[in-house]
């Protein structure tokens, strides 16, 4: 017998450096996936930045932002079953 895996796609309204609405997108965007039975959503490369970031990629301000809105879609991702 097979088995099946949902995957979802999902490409988020990205706001070029802004960290914090990203990743409260990518999580909408994961309750979304979850509510349409999704086993794996993906998200383009750089969703939590946006491309053009340019200089900015060489900040610590925005890397401790990357991070802690790694934290908060790893935290959003225990709430959906396993």
């Amino acid at each position: 017998m097979l088995d099946y895996i949902r995957i979802a796609c999902a490409v988020p309204a990205v706001k070029v450096g802004d960290v914090k609405k990203n990743t409260e997108e990518i999580c909408a965007w994961m309750a979304k996936a979850d509510e349409k039975n999704a086993d794996i959503v993906v998200f383009p490369e750089l969703a939590m930045t946006g491309y053009t970031c340019g200089d900015l990629f060489y900040q610590e301000t925005l890397h401790n932002a990357v991070e802690a809105g790694l934290a908060q879609i790893l935290e959003a991702s225990r709430s959906y079953p396993q």
